[in-house]
């Protein structure tokens, strides 16, 4: 589920964004971001996101906490006419889970980050309004920090991993121009990201997490 102060920083956002959007005819001085699609053009920015719980980040332990908002930076240019190449960075947060049993206990702290190269295709254009299909392939960078021991008498052993696996995506962007080159996007993104075994003691799945935000930065 998404996490109630993520949707609430988020609706305030898109609604304000659809706000300035609205009165920029009082103003003028937008960048026409629809027409701003060709060789040469990009866009460069950094936002907020908020994501589906993703509980199989920590395998079969019982999740204690939740990534949270989190960041992305996102960059683009056009190499054609609609189609830009780029690259998205993803902080993923970090998740905590914990087991305990009658005989010895675990815990575990996982933190990841995606980064992939994107394409994208911008598939309407207007003067202040565009729509862009993403799609990215990369990879999901896992850093784990596992303890474990037996309960009587209590012991504690500390492993640390890290581990890189494929990361794909899909989404689509909506820039709206706020001024002569800034620009605010509300972006909805698919993830599809594989987990390889680092620790026998914590399994871990694969998983496809649906993420919603919005992203503020300049176009050129």
């Amino acid at each position: 589920m998404f996490h109630a102060e993520g949707r609430s920083g988020v609706r305030t956002i898109v609604l304000a964004a659809i706000m300035a959007w609205l009165l920029q005819p009082i103003y003028g001085q937008t960048a026409a971001v629809g027409s701003d699609a060709g060789p040469g053009h990009g866009w460069a920015g950094v936002g907020l996101f908020t994501a589906t719980d993703d509980g199989k980040r920590v395998g079969r332990v019982v999740p204690d906490s939740t990534a949270g908002t989190m960041w992305t930076v996102d960059a683009a240019v056009f190499v054609a006419d609609r189609i830009a190449v780029g690259v998205d960075a993803l902080t993923l947060g970090t998740v905590t889970g914990s087991q305990s049993m009658a005989c010895c206990w675990l815990a575990n702290q996982e933190k990841e980050t995606a980064v992939l190269a994107s394409g994208r295709w911008r598939t309407v254009r207007r003067r202040r309004i565009a729509l862009d299909a993403i799609g990215g392939i990369g990879a999901v960078f896992q850093h784990r920090d596992t303890q474990s021991g037996s309960q009587y008498p209590r012991t504690a052993i500390s492993k640390v991993e890290s581990g890189r696996s494929p990361a794909f995506e899909l989404g689509i962007d909506v820039p709206l121009s706020l001024g002569r080159h800034v620009v605010i996007s509300p972006l909805a993104r698919l993830l599809f990201l594989q987990r390889d075994q680092t620790n026998a003691h914590v399994p871990v799945e694969s998983s496809a997490p649906f993420a919603v935000g919005f992203i503020a930065g300049v176009i050129w």
